[in-house]
């Protein structure tokens, strides 16, 4: 039932796939690796990192959204499933952390094939217009991003579904859609930090949007172009986010009854 719910899944992110390539890598001289093509993805302007201004921030933005509309359909989904679970499943089964841990496990595979598909269309589609280079020294920093990205919608899409239970799902969606819409808004201070790079950097580190900007990152073991902020330190930030939403849900599941309270009605 799931599977038959969500069957936009591939081919909006195929789609999606075509337009962030197309729109947002452009390499200067026709030619660019593949760390920095998936540099280009997360924000980077070519080789430039991404500027904390409003035009790159509002285009950084921009890239967010077919991870919105993924957060938004399957989170409205999951909740909905969940729903419809309270009714006709929790009824005959008393573990429900068996049923919602198998759902977890379901929605974090549709999340990261939706990154997958998404990815390989933008590669693709940049590799028959551009000539990408060095591509096994790019492998490590594209998989660092199919993960970081896939972890972070994956707990903003589980927590649609556990806010539903309280408000409802538009409002769900709406909530944590602005939420990730101010961490972006946020990061316009940097401008004003040019002469304190030590403050610049704190922003940078305590806002968690920033983990999903691999042209400020560096690694420990293969640093990149950015610094200040590690990849690995971004990875455990993002599986700690997605492994805390996920056991909060598994309380809030184990003891919210839908068939008493319904937020969405009906």
């Amino acid at each position: 039932m799931r599977w038959k719910q969500n069957i936009w899944l591939s081919p909006a992110a195929l789609v999606f796939g075509v337009w962030l390539s197309v729109s947002y890598i452009n390499p200067y001289g026709g030619a660019t690796t593949l760390s920095s093509l998936v540099e280009q993805l997360s924000g980077a302007r070519g080789d430039f990192p991404l500027g904390p201004n409003m035009s790159e921030l509002l285009s950084f933005t921009l890239r967010l959204l077919p991870f919105l509309v993924f957060q938004a359909l399957a989170g409205i989904a999951f909740y909905r499933h969940y729903c419809t679970a309270s009714v006709y499943i929790f009824s005959r089964m008393p573990n429900r952390l068996r049923w919602y841990a198998k759902e977890c496990a379901l929605l974090a595979l549709e999340t990261l094939l939706y990154q997958a598909l998404m990815l390989a269309a933008a590669i693709g589609v940049a590799a028959a217009r551009w000539t990408v280079t060095d591509v096994a020294h790019g492998l490590p920093v594209l998989l660092c991003h199919l993960l970081i990205w896939s972890l972070w919608t994956f707990a903003f899409t589980l927590g649609v579904n556990l806010l539903a239970i309280f408000v409802g799902s538009s409002t769900a969606f709406a909530a944590l859609a602005a939420v990730q819409m101010v961490c972006i808004s946020a990061l316009i201070v940097l401008n004003r930090l040019e002469d304190n790079p030590a403050l610049a950097q704190l922003v940078k580190r305590v806002n968690p949007i920033t983990c999903l900007i691999l042209s400020w990152q560096t690694s420990r073991f293969a640093p990149l172009a950015g610094g200040g902020i590690y990849l690995e330190d971004s990875l455990a930030l993002v599986l700690i986010l997605a492994a805390g939403v996920a056991v909060l849900g598994g309380y809030l599941v184990e003891r919210h009854d839908l068939l008493v309270s319904h937020s969405d009605g009906g």
